[in-house]
C-alpha cells in the first residue's frame, strides 16, 4: 500500500511539474504557486531560494548567511548539501538568474505583489483601524499579527 500511495504521489509531482513548465509567464507561476502552496509554504521557498543564491556566491561562510537571512545554520547546511548533488546545469542556471537583470517584478506586472508589499499594506490597514490586532496564543513572544475583519466592510 505505501509503494501504491508513494508512486502516486511521485506521479502527481511530476504532473505538476509538467504544468508549472508549460507557464507562460512568471505572473502565471506565482498564480499556482498561491494555488497550490500556503503562503508560509511561498516563504520558505523564498528562503531556499535566497540561501542556494548565497552559497553559490561562495563569499560568505554559512554561519554568515544564516544570520543575514534569519535562517538557521540547519536550513543553510541543508542547502549546502543539497547542492552537492545538483547537476551543473541546474546549478548553472541558477548563477544565470542571479547575474541577469532583473526582470519586471510581479507586482509591476499584475500580480499579487511581494510579500513585503502584502505586510506594508497591512501593516497600513491596521493603523488606520481596518484590521484587528491579535497575538498568537500558542507563543507568548511571537509578534502581534493583524487579522482582517471578517465582516466585508473592511
Amino acid at each position: 500500500m505505501t509503494k501504491q500511495r508513494d508512486a502516486s504521489r511521485q506521479s502527481a509531482w511530476d504532473d505538476l511539474m509538467w504544468l508549472l513548465a508549460q507557464t507562460q509567464t512568471p505572473r502565471q507561476a506565482e498564480q499556482l504557486f498561491s494555488l497550490f502552496f500556503t503562503l508560509a509554504e511561498r516563504e520558505s521557498l523564498s528562503d531556499r531560494y535566497r540561501i542556494v543564491q548565497a552559497l553559490l556566491q561562495g563569499e560568505k561562510p554559512q554561519r554568515e548567511i544564516a544570520q543575514e537571512l534569519h535562517v538557521s545554520i540547519a536550513k543553510v547546511t541543508a542547502g549546502s548539501n543539497q547542492l552537492k548533488t545538483t547537476p551543473s546545469a541546474i546549478k548553472q542556471l541558477l548563477r544565470q538568474q542571479r547575474i541577469s537583470p532583473r526582470r519586471k517584478t510581479l507586482a509591476n506586472s499584475g500580480a499579487q505583489g511581494s510579500t513585503r508589499a502584502r505586510r506594508r499594506h497591512e501593516a497600513k490597514r491596521c493603523a488606520q483601524g481596518k484590521l484587528s490586532v491579535t497575538t498568537t496564543s500558542s507563543n507568548t513572544s511571537s509578534p502581534s499579527r493583524c487579522r482582517a475583519w471578517s465582516d466585508s466592510s473592511a
